[in-house]
Protein backbone atom coordinates (compact mmCIF):
# COMPACT_ATOMS: atom_id res chain seq x y z
CA UNK A 1 0.00 0.00 0.00
CA UNK A 2 1.13 3.51 -0.97
CA UNK A 3 1.20 6.33 1.61
CA UNK A 4 1.07 9.94 1.04
CA UNK A 5 4.86 11.42 1.26
CA UNK A 6 3.04 15.09 2.20
CA UNK A 7 -0.40 15.70 4.14
CA UNK A 8 -1.70 19.51 4.14
CA UNK A 9 -4.04 20.21 7.25
CA UNK A 10 -6.13 23.40 7.01
CA UNK A 11 -7.53 25.10 9.89
CA UNK A 12 -11.09 26.83 9.36
CA UNK A 13 -13.24 29.22 11.15
CA UNK A 14 -15.60 25.87 11.51
CA UNK A 15 -13.24 24.10 13.85
CA UNK A 16 -12.88 26.72 16.35
CA UNK A 17 -15.93 29.64 16.36
CA UNK A 18 -18.83 27.18 17.33
CA UNK A 19 -17.16 26.11 20.42
CA UNK A 20 -18.12 27.52 23.81
CA UNK A 21 -16.18 29.24 26.18
CA UNK A 22 -14.03 32.31 26.12
CA UNK A 23 -11.26 33.27 23.16
CA UNK A 24 -8.35 31.30 25.10
CA UNK A 25 -10.69 28.44 26.00
CA UNK A 26 -11.52 28.28 22.09
CA UNK A 27 -7.71 28.23 21.00
CA UNK A 28 -7.20 25.87 24.04
CA UNK A 29 -9.63 23.21 23.20
CA UNK A 30 -8.84 23.87 19.22
CA UNK A 31 -5.54 22.93 19.88
CA UNK A 32 -5.94 20.10 21.94
CA UNK A 33 -8.14 18.66 18.92
CA UNK A 34 -5.41 20.04 16.53
CA UNK A 35 -2.66 17.84 18.83
CA UNK A 36 -4.40 14.80 19.16
CA UNK A 37 -4.77 14.79 15.38
CA UNK A 38 -1.82 15.59 13.95
CA UNK A 39 0.10 12.91 16.51
CA UNK A 40 -2.64 10.32 15.22
CA UNK A 41 -1.66 11.09 11.20
CA UNK A 42 1.99 10.60 12.30
CA UNK A 43 1.49 7.37 13.82
CA UNK A 44 -0.04 6.10 10.59
CA UNK A 45 2.21 8.06 8.20
CA UNK A 46 5.36 8.18 10.47
CA UNK A 47 7.48 9.13 7.38
CA UNK A 48 5.09 11.69 5.88
CA UNK A 49 5.92 15.56 6.00
CA UNK A 50 2.83 17.15 7.98
CA UNK A 51 1.98 20.74 6.31
CA UNK A 52 -0.10 22.57 8.58
CA UNK A 53 -1.67 25.57 6.83
CA UNK A 54 -2.68 28.89 8.48
CA UNK A 55 -6.16 29.53 8.91
CA UNK A 56 -8.18 31.41 6.84
CA UNK A 57 -10.63 34.54 7.93
CA UNK A 58 -13.24 34.43 5.64
CA UNK A 59 -15.02 37.94 4.74
CA UNK A 60 -18.44 36.79 5.57
CA UNK A 61 -16.66 35.84 9.52
CA UNK A 62 -14.45 39.62 9.71
CA UNK A 63 -15.91 39.39 13.74
CA UNK A 64 -13.37 36.49 14.38
CA UNK A 65 -10.00 38.19 13.05
CA UNK A 66 -8.56 38.07 16.58
CA UNK A 67 -9.58 34.51 17.35
CA UNK A 68 -8.18 33.57 13.93
CA UNK A 69 -5.17 35.37 14.70
CA UNK A 70 -4.74 33.66 18.06
CA UNK A 71 -5.14 30.36 16.44
CA UNK A 72 -2.72 31.02 13.66
CA UNK A 73 -0.43 31.92 16.52
CA UNK A 74 -0.73 28.80 18.49
CA UNK A 75 -0.44 27.03 15.18
CA UNK A 76 2.57 28.50 15.09
CA UNK A 77 4.08 27.42 18.11
CA UNK A 78 2.57 23.78 17.73
CA UNK A 79 5.45 24.16 14.68
CA UNK A 80 7.77 25.25 16.73
CA UNK A 81 7.47 22.88 19.95
CA UNK A 82 8.56 19.71 18.70
CA UNK A 83 5.91 18.14 16.60
CA UNK A 84 6.24 16.72 13.35
CA UNK A 85 5.17 19.32 11.24
CA UNK A 86 6.15 22.75 9.24
CA UNK A 87 3.66 25.50 9.22
CA UNK A 88 2.73 26.93 5.65
CA UNK A 89 1.80 30.35 4.78
CA UNK A 90 -1.17 31.54 2.83
CA UNK A 91 -3.72 34.74 2.52
CA UNK A 92 -3.00 38.31 4.11
CA UNK A 93 -1.95 38.60 7.51
CA UNK A 94 -4.39 37.11 9.10
CA UNK A 95 -3.73 33.99 6.59
CA UNK A 96 -0.31 33.83 7.34
CA UNK A 97 1.94 31.85 10.21
CA UNK A 98 6.24 32.31 10.06
CA UNK A 99 7.61 28.99 8.26
CA UNK A 100 8.42 26.79 10.89
CA UNK A 101 11.18 24.52 9.04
Amino acid sequence: MRHPAIVFFQTGSNDYVSLKGTAAEKVAACMDYKKQMFAEIHKQLPVAKLVVMSSLLLPCRSEYRELTEEINRALAALCENGLPLVCGRIGDDVGRTALCR
